[in-house]
């Protein structure tokens, strides 16, 4: 191996650990985040509030595609991430007002997602090996 291909494997494991840690605090982040919201969760169930708060979102939302722009991260990126973790939390919402005996009757059914399209409707709560995405009604 020459010099050249030496430089070239140890810049590029440099460059993969670094990957490896900025992944590893991404989901350290996500669970604390997870844990809040887990707990607002549970405090808007046990007061009888809905999952969603949509000007809060809104509000969220523009806040997270301009830290997004001047982070140099794209702005639409960010909205999908976004989204992403929103359906999460008010799927984990509506599990707690359900678990706390606020939800009506059992767990509404939901469509579990592949790429092409929906792929089974069953209630929250399973363990998926695909996205599942709760349907959410428009902001």
């Amino acid at each position: 191996m020459t010099d050249d291909q030496h430089g070239f494997a140890g810049d590029l494991a440099k460059l993969r650990q670094s990957v490896d840690d900025l992944d590893a605090a991404m989901v350290h982040l996500l669970a604390e985040r997870f844990r809040c919201t887990h707990t607002i969760g549970e405090l808007k169930a046990r007061h009888g509030l809905a999952s969603r708060d949509p000007k809060r979102e809104v509000a969220q939302l523009r806040r997270l595609r301009s830290l997004a722009s001047q982070s140099g991260l794209d702005p639409d990126f960010a909205q999908k991430l976004h989204a992403l973790v929103v359906r999460e939390v008010v799927t984990n919402h509506e599990a707690a007002k359900f678990e706390s005996g606020a939800g009506q009757g059992r767990m509404p059914p939901h469509a579990c997602l592949s790429a092409t399209g929906p792929r089974s409707l069953h209630p929250w709560g399973h363990i998926c090996q695909t996205i599942c995405a709760p349907p959410l009604p428009p902001l």
